[in-house]
């Protein structure tokens, strides 16, 4: 064949090739286009350079709403101040700490950076519908600003997003509204013997009028008859926001927290303790080297709670130090009086003893006060579940007034040390959509309750405890829940498996709850609720919600007490009305 025939009829074919490879490429990539869709963030704010951002299936602000409103009448009090710079400042690191801290519970690491030359585009293939585009808190004029805005997606569509100064989210004026809806804390009535009552308000009075305070603790805890663990630890404070505590365990230091004023800074000299949850591996990476830091707010933190954090043996101090800088006792509004239990020497001194009684004697904190300075000598705290629960502290060195240097509460981590944070509790609920594991228990009517007995019903499950303050607040809201909405389908199961049946008995009667509630304290509850429904072992809290639909599957999962209003929000995506 001719040469010059052969080199059209190849280039056509070469050509033809071309030409459906690149039809068959174009259809693939209609496809693909079809599957996902796009959300395009563009900056254009002129003094704001970069926002960190996600994309969110919900919407943020009743979060944000709820952390302001739990903060109750202390948080405004604590703004009810007249110098205006403080006030703005406070004001201001409230509002960040909350939408960011919200931010970070609802986002975990699905965070991104949009700038001004670089917009930020996500390309997703999840589900569409309504979205939210929320950004963390960033600074303009020294004050925090935020954005929180709805868009529709749907499959194959591009929505581009111009953040500008117009369309902010209102951060100020909903925080603002939120205090202004918070009822005026009424003063603290003496309750119990005012003569022990005196002695308490001493105690707090020296600790909080004190411009330093250092002691030392034996810190010893477990069941009341059993062979106790024991700690030390020594705390520094110093006015106005600064703390130290070094807790040994057997002579060894294990743990130290440094609040600097501005951060809480908490590591582990030698390793990290493994958690349960984490894997091997990952722990052995970075036991060694690893630190966590939070945000640290004068009055508004709990150097208590954060030694819970700690994981080696200590959780939570019987008196609250964080007193000493003003944050309130978290139980105040729990407390059913307080009692003279006579007086005592203890290491030569003599001591005024107290018995302070919360939730209708479910706790109770032993004081001996020294008649010197008013302070503790030595604490002791029962908690009564289905055994007692005791932690004695022995106080030593007990001095205040003292100068301590800053450099006390400053520390720095090494460069090759990263930054670490135990999940979050949510993270070990069951996901939507998942089967609810089964269970059959007595009622305290009496009567078997199986969950599996309950589907074409919508059922809520509420596990929680009686020394729980949330969960006693959350109790009449969902007996009003249960009584409005059970001839609709809806069932709500209370669930206890920490407490003494006569103690549950007395909270419900006292409220007359007639949903049914299953209180039982063996290892196959406690398996249910810290196994099955908690995949995070020692990361839970109560009370914890399930709401599970009529084929038994989990619709949604929360913790925290709730009252009413979100649970309706739910309920309505199951078909009650």
């Amino acid at each position: 064949m001719n040469k010059r025939r052969i080199f059209p009829i190849l280039a056509l074919l070469i050509g033809f090739f071309v030409f459906i490879l690149h039809a068959e490429i174009d259809a693939q990539n209609e496809v693909i286009k079809k599957r996902i869709w796009q959300v395009r963030v563009k900056l254009e704010v002129p003094n704001l350079t970069a926002v960190q951002l996600s994309v969110l299936d919900e919407d943020p602000v009743s979060r944000f709403k709820e952390r302001v409103a739990e903060a109750g009448p202390f948080l405004k009090n604590w703004l009810d101040i007249t110098d205006q710079e403080e006030k703005e400042k406070r004001r201001n690191h409230v509002m960040e700490i909350n939408w960011d801290d919200g931010f970070k519970y609802v986002t975990g690491d699905e965070v991104w950076l949009a700038t001004k030359d670089d917009p930020f585009r996500l390309n997703s293939s999840h589900p569409g519908g309504k979205k939210w585009v929320v950004t963390k808190t960033a600074n303009i004029d020294e004050n925090p600003v935020c954005w929180a805005i709805p868009v529709e997606v749907e499959k194959g569509e591009k929505v581009e997003v111009i953040l500008t100064k117009d369309n902010m989210f209102p951060l100020a004026s909903i925080f603002d509204e939120v205090i202004a809806e918070i009822s005026e804390e009424e003063p603290l009535e003496p309750k119990g013997e005012p003569e022990a009552y005196a002695l308490y308000e001493q105690m707090i009075e020296a600790m909080r009028n004190a411009k330093t305070m250092y002691y030392e603790s034996e810190y010893e805890w477990g069941r009341e008859g059993e062979e106790l663990r024991i700690n030390t630890y020594k705390i520094w404070m110093k006015k106005p926001n600064y703390t130290r505590l070094e807790v040994k365990r057997d002579g060894e230091l294990k743990a130290v927290i440094v609040g600097d004023g501005k951060y809480f800074w908490t590591y582990w000299p030698n390793k990290r303790p493994h958690w349960s949850w984490e894997d091997s591996t990952e722990h052995a990476k970075t036991c060694s080297t690893s630190y966590m830091v939070e945000r640290s707010l004068k009055g508004f933190n709990s150097i208590a709670h954060l030694t819970s954090k700690l994981d080696v043996g200590m959780s939570m101090t019987i008196i609250e130090p964080s007193v000493f800088h003003g944050s309130p006792d978290a139980l105040i509004e729990y407390m059913d009086g307080v009692f003279s239990v006579g007086s005592e020497k203890v290491n030569g001194e003599e001591c005024d003893v107290i018995e302070v009684s919360y939730m209708d004697h479910q706790r109770s904190k032993y004081y001996w006060l020294s008649k010197k300075d008013h302070l503790p000598r030595k604490l002791k705290q029962v908690v009564r579940v289905e055994y007692d629960l005791v932690v004695y502290e022995l106080w030593s060195d007990v001095v205040t007034d003292i100068e301590i240097s800053d450099e006390k509460f400053t520390w720095q981590a090494p460069d090759h040390w990263t930054e670490w944070q135990p999940p979050h509790m949510e993270e070990g609920l069951l996901k939507a959509g998942t089967d609810a594991p089964e269970f059959e228990f007595q009622t305290i009517d009496g009567s078997m309750l199986k969950l599996s007995d309950l589907r074409g019903k919508i059922v809520l499950i509420n596990f929680w405890r009686v020394g729980c303050p949330p969960c006693r607040e959350e109790i009449p809201h969902l007996e009003k829940l249960y009584n409005e909405y059970k001839d609709k389908g809806l069932v709500v199961i209370g669930f206890n498996s920490s407490d003494d049946l006569d103690i549950t008995l007395e909270l419900l009667e006292e409220h007359s709850v007639t949903y049914p509630n299953i209180v039982n304290v063996s290892e196959d509850a406690r398996k249910i609720q810290h196994k099955q429904y908690n995949t995070l072992r020692g990361q839970a809290a109560v009370p914890l919600n399930y709401l599970i639909d009529r084929d038994g599957k989990v619709v949604d999962a929360w913790y925290g007490f709730n009252d009413g209003e979100s649970i309706l929000k739910a309920l309505l995506k199951v078909g009650i009305e």
